[in-house]
């Protein structure tokens, strides 16, 4: 077990989130992320944090009775500067890239996709069903929307996903379906058209993988604050407004992908505002 990986229980379900990155967000980078005159408040509240937050990418490796699945690939092999650690953490589990059967896709930002295939353009799991959100999906591949990207980022689109149809191994998956036994898509626009998360349950626990409903726990208090990669800034902050609100209600545990790894924990709402607090699991067995 690697210093990148937290193992823990969902029911049956073995789960394990695995790091791809982890860093720090500085507030340089945060003002460049949140530099609306919209966004002015939260950027005032990130200068009184003590220290600067964690930020991850949290991959969601599962093990179920019949499957192997993983939640979002990370960036691979691909930035000169910082390389994806997603394959580093497979190994330390004993789990090799060709026994993942299922990759379940929450929306195409290249963070999420790109470690589908290595630096040749091959597959990285040549075995794997790669499931993706249909809205994401019609969203991002159109015609007319492709016609608005610039060409690096149309290639790129193409190389994560054309050697997986090539093999037939792409699923589109609308929201009422389920994608394998206690999993299904969440829709959660705003970040993207298409942008999902996913309920994971087994027995009487469940997860919630909230993706990139949310970057930063600082955005609990300040949920109507764009980051300038929100497609959609309004229907972004509605979301998170639905999702943090049904967390609350339910005490459901939430996966964010973006959050201090390990990226897990609940909504709290002490004295009238939400807060996040992180997963303190059973120390004998990590279960929920």
């Amino acid at each position: 077990m690697s210093a990148h990986t937290y193992p823990f229980h969902i029911g049956d379900i073995e789960a394990v989130v695995i790091s791809d990155k982890i860093q720090t967000m500085p507030e340089e980078r945060f003002n460049r992320i949140f530099n609306s005159d919209a966004a002015a408040d939260i950027r005032a509240a990130f200068t009184h944090l003590t220290e600067p937050p964690g930020f991850s990418r949290n991959c969601l490796y599962l093990k179920t009775p019949t499957e192997r699945i993983l939640v979002d690939t990370g960036e691979g092999q691909h930035q000169v500067d910082v390389k994806g650690r997603l394959m580093e953490g497979l190994e330390s589990l004993g789990v090799s890239t060709e026994q993942i059967d299922v990759i379940i896709i929450t929306h195409f930002h290249l963070d999420h996709i790109w470690g589908m295939i290595d630096s040749e353009g091959e597959l990285v799991f040549p075995n794997a069903r790669v499931v993706v959100p249909l809205k994401e999906w019609n969203h991002w591949r159109s015609d007319a929307f492709m016609a608005t990207l610039d060409e690096t980022r149309v290639q790129a689109l193409h190389r994560a996903f054309d050697p997986y149809i090539e093999v037939g191994q792409l699923d589109k998956i609308d929201d009422d379906r389920e994608i394998v036994p206690g999993i299904r898509y969440v829709p959660m626009p705003g970040h993207t058209p298409g942008h999902t998360g996913l309920s994971i349950v087994s027995g009487e626990a469940r997860l919630l993988h909230i993706a990139d409903t949310a970057h930063l726990p600082l955005q609990l208090q300040y949920m109507d604050a764009p980051p300038r990669f929100d497609f959609d800034a309004e229907q972004a902050a509605a979301t998170r407004r639905a999702v943090f609100e049904r967390a609350h209600e339910t005490g459901e545990l939430l996966l964010a992908y973006h959050f201090a790894f390990p990226g897990l924990g609940h909504v709290i709402l002490p004295e009238g505002d939400f807060y996040w607090q992180p997963y303190e699991p059973d120390h004998h067995s990590g279960a929920l």
